[in-house]
């Protein structure tokens, strides 16, 4: 019974045909099962041929064209031509390539590979290498393999809320807002925003006309002349001035001219307000143009804190001086 305890003989025959015979060393011990040789043979730190037997190298795209031609004439004797492989070998591959054929969709190891070693800086853009399959596919078998991509630069939260906001509409021509940005990485900051543009499979979206906050070309020199000199002091409400513009739009052109938004309530310094108190009464809000990062606004607000008062033609309402302006 195999519950018995193993005696010197019985070992001595484990011992002697184990590892030729593996598992069918039971039929030399017919008191024995073959689950319990197996424990035996480990206990006694024995091993078969069949389980020490080198692996198998793996298929070549040549091998398998030659596979795929030569089998169904060859049958086994197809080693003859693949000298690496065994007939077992060759079989299991056949029966492999015919699940691939009744499932043409399957993904091969070749493709998982290129993905894994591509993705990560491509992205999606891998799809080029990669006939037959979609550039949404090749996403969603990345995320399976769980293979992230490495976008050039690190989002910021204002990044962030301009993809989310805008790439549904205007897909990859977004990307003039994101200076610092790919178009993958704004296909994969979508993706992961669960955003889909309302265009195409490769989100490129229509093209943002001028007058809604996104223009497809670019700013005009007054334009930027409006965001240098009032971004410092208004910040993003810069876009008042600008019709046809976004905050977003205005945040990331300031942020492409170097242009940094400083709190207004910073303290004025003392050559400032001499030169509003000498100004003020002859230019009003027009005192700006010699202040650099004060706007109209600012100075008539100053102004007021201090009782000055314009006396002369120039306008002291900012409202009518940026009427005037603009």
């Amino acid at each position: 019974m195999s519950w018995e305890k193993w005696s010197e003989k019985d070992d001595a025959i484990l011992r002697e045909n184990y590892p030729a015979m593996g598992s069918h060393v039971v039929t030399l011990l017919p008191n024995r099962t073959a689950k319990s040789c197996v424990k035996r043979a480990r206990q006694l730190g024995l091993s078969s041929v069949s389980r020490g037997r080198k692996k198998e190298p793996e298929w070549t795209d040549e091998e398998i064209a030659i596979l795929r031609e030569k089998y169904n004439q060859l049958g086994d004797d197809i080693v003859s031509v693949l000298p690496l492989h065994s007939a077992a070998s060759c079989a299991r591959k056949v029966h492999e390539l015919n699940r691939e054929v009744r499932n043409p969709n399957r993904w091969t190891r070749s493709e998982d590979v290129l993905i894994r070693e591509s993705f990560p800086s491509l992205g999606s853009e891998v799809f080029v290498k990669l006939s037959g399959r979609s550039r949404k596919e090749c996403q969603q078998r990345a995320i399976k393999l769980g293979c992230q991509y490495s976008p050039s630069a690190p989002w910021t939260e204002d990044e962030t809320s301009i993809v989310a906001d805008m790439y549904k509409q205007y897909g990859i021509s977004v990307l003039e807002f994101l200076p610092n940005h790919t178009e993958e990485d704004c296909r994969q900051k979508a993706y992961a925003l669960s955003i889909e543009c309302v265009d195409d499979e490769d989100s490129i979206g229509v093209p943002a006309p001028s007058k809604k906050g996104v223009s497809s070309t670019g700013w005009l020199p007054e334009e930027i002349e409006i965001i240098t000199r009032y971004y410092p002091t208004v910040g993003t409400a810069v876009y008042k001035m600008l019709p046809g513009r976004s905050k977003d739009a205005c945040r990331v052109k300031a942020k492409e001219l170097g242009v940094k938004y400083a709190d207004v309530s910073k303290p004025w310094s003392q050559e400032e307000v001499d030169i509003l108190v000498a100004e003020y009464p002859r230019r009003g809000v027009g005192v700006a143009d010699l202040l650099p990062g004060r706007t109209p606004s600012a100075c008539e607000k100053k102004a007021q804190t201090l009782h000055l008062s314009c006396q002369a033609a120039f306008t002291n309402n900012w409202g009518e001086y940026r009427g005037q302006h603009w």
